[in-house]
């Protein structure tokens, strides 16, 4: 293979290359020699230890010495600045979370493993002195005891896998064998990954009888490392079928332009569009995969595209309008998707370019019981609806009662795409702080202010959904409370959601005086829009997008004409509605 002409790896030297120049030569303290500084952040994230083995690859694939020294520095700083006694490393210098060790220990073991023909002596002893100490670590702690998001116990498996090739030591196949099989006992009904609880029982359910579900991590973590687990292991068929059953039913969300549709998950607050900030990438799994379904090769390919085109300066992005927004970019993305284009380079995957994508083929609704969302297609549009309520955990996560959390066209891609409740920093040294906090949810929603109290009908977990669909239309219909971040309130809603074949329609009604329904419509800085009485329009380069309204439409611009939520990384006009008191307003949305 000419690796110099494979576009998956110009991305993947694009992208060291960039985190090259943002190595610390100077000074020579250790707290800082050989750090990547985050222009973002304003610091060193204590996980770039991640890009040891793209490094490594690098240097194999190309013989420029520059990356294998980066990688050595990469490693004497993290070596120095977070491992702790006891064969751990800290997730940062200044925090305590120390599971994400099982991520450094496979991807050194990988290191070890497919490059050790290129690796000095002095670097071989030191490198697998703590891949052995990590591994021991991890064999003596990960288990169900462990509290932790099923992400992880997941990666045990595949650091487990990755050891029985690397050591040969019987102990680890068996292992790795009990972790596999307590994973795929995580995979509901539906066929989705659910143990994403934060902290909490990951079999844990919600009074609707939903499970801890994210989709981003499930696909850019723990369906790729259950595919190291069978890389490494060998055949397993309970395992294969199992995961194979997984990633089709995950494959049903992702977009037609290889995105991620994570607008609800239970960790949506690190959703970035192509996948999720901190985790590796789903090219682990559908390119490693790809000579099983032939979609697997599309969808790797597809969501590559948008790595891409989510590129600036070098670096990937958290999402699709962060250069647009003129934000600078966290490295953390880079750094941990950056291995994730090795399987993609090396699976040398035949794609077929007339295939086309579950949700490109799909019509009609079909709702997904372990997080109660619904996907609809009719005609050009695409949508997703939730009333997940994993948000009673917290008021400040994922949007529900009957939210309209994604809708999508054909001809203009993402018209509406929600965001968390309210913003905040859930994983503070992971996320990176937006331009503002106050007013930025970029969730469509019925609103009632109250003073300082705001009530919405994406707080309510409790609402009463139903669906149905004809010949011409697909109605999807939500009736509950507007309720606070306590989740209490009186004034009842009702939304109904009509998607016909050029036409989608929001009818909003309640018994409150003075509510609004805001409708953050995306769109870049360079798209013109105009708004007029009851009517908007905003031009894209493909695509005009035309609201009409029973009532009048205003810009709110009191923040800005064009508000940045990380959630997705988009910008959007804050449209509004006056929603008088137990009448029915009508929205519709048409696109040309």
């Amino acid at each position: 293979m000419n690796y110099e002409k494979n576009d998956y790896f110009k991305i993947l030297k694009t992208w060291c290359d960039t985190l090259i120049k943002l190595q610390m030569k100077e000074p020579q303290s250790p707290a800082i020699y050989g750090g990547i500084f985050c222009p973002a952040c304003g610091r060193i994230h204590g996980r770039i230890n991640d890009c040891m083995y793209p490094l490594i690859y690098l240097y194999k694939k190309t013989g420029d010495k520059k990356y294998y020294e980066a990688a050595k520095d990469v490693y004497c700083w993290t070596k120095h600045n977070t491992h702790r006694p006891g064969g751990f490393f800290l997730n940062d210098p200044n925090c305590l979370w120390f599971a994400t060790t099982v991520f450094f220990n496979i991807q050194l073991g990988e290191l070890l493993y497919h490059c050790k023909d290129v690796i000095c002596p002095i670097e071989w002893e030191e490198w697998n002195a703590s891949y052995c100490e990590t591994l021991d670590f991890i064999y003596k702690n990960f288990n169900e005891n462990l509290s932790c998001n099923i992400n992880y116990r997941i990666a045990a498996a595949a650091a487990m896998a990755v050891a029985w090739a690397v050591k040969g030591e019987e102990k680890y196949k068996q292992r790795a064998r009990e972790l596999a099989l307590y994973a795929i006992n995580h995979i509901g009904e539906d066929g989705l990954i659910f143990g994403e609880t934060q902290g909490l029982d990951s079999y844990g359910i919600t009074p609707r009888g939903c499970r801890g579900v994210d989709l981003g991590y499930n696909v850019e973590e723990s369906l790729p490392n259950l595919a190291v687990y069978l890389k490494y292991i060998g055949e397993d068929r309970t395992v294969e079928q199992a995961l194979l059953r997984s990633m089709d039913a995950h494959l049903s969300f992702m977009l037609p332009d290889g995105a991620w549709d994570n607008s609800w998950g239970s960790r949506s607050a690190k959703w970035t569009y192509y996948g999720s900030r901190t985790s590796d990438g789903c090219q682990g799994a559908y390119a490693y995969l790809s000579d099983r379904n032939a979609l697997y090769a599309e969808a790797a390919h597809r969501n590559f595209l948008l790595y891409k085109k989510s590129t600036h300066n070098g670096l990937l992005t958290g999402g699709p309008h962060y250069a647009d927004a003129r934000l600078p970019t966290c490295i953390h993305h880079t750094f941990c998707h950056a291995k994730s284009l090795i399987p993609l380079i090396e699976s040398k995957m035949k794609r077929d370019k007339d295939l086309l994508l579950p949700r490109e083929t799909s019509k009609g609704m079909k709702t997904f019981s372990s997080v109660n969302v619904t996907l609809a297609a009719k005609g050009h549009f695409k949508a997703s609806f939730s009333c997940y309520d994993f948000n009673a955990l917290n008021a400040s996560t994922t949007p529900t009662g009957g939210a309209l959390t994604m809708l999508w066209n054909d001809k203009a891609g993402v018209i509406l795409a929600a965001s968390i409740n309210e913003y905040d920093l859930v994983e503070n040294l992971n996320m990176q702080v937006p331009p503002y906090f106050n007013d930025i949810c970029q969730t469509p929603r019925l609103e009632l202010k109250r003073g300082k109290e705001v009530f919405r009908n994406t707080l309510d977990t409790t609402a009463n959904i139903t669906a149905s669909e004809d010949k011409t239309t697909l109605v999807y219909n939500a009736q509950g409370v507007l309720k606070n971040f306590l989740l209490r309130g009186t004034e009842r809603f009702q939304i109904t959601y009509k998607l016909g074949d050029s036409i989608f329609e929001i009818c909003a009604a309640t018994t409150a005086e003075d509510a609004v329904y805001i409708l953050p419509l995306i769109a870049r800085n360079t798209e013109a829009l105009t708004v007029c009485g009851p009517a908007a329009q905003l031009k894209r380069e493909n695509a005009v997008i035309t609201i009409t309204c029973s009532q009048p439409i205003t810009h709110d611009t009191s923040i800005g004409k064009r508000i940045f939520h990380p959630c997705g990384g988009f910008l959007s006009a804050h449209l509004r509605v006056p929603i008088p008191k137990n009448q029915q307003v009508t929205l519709k949305i048409k696109v040309q």
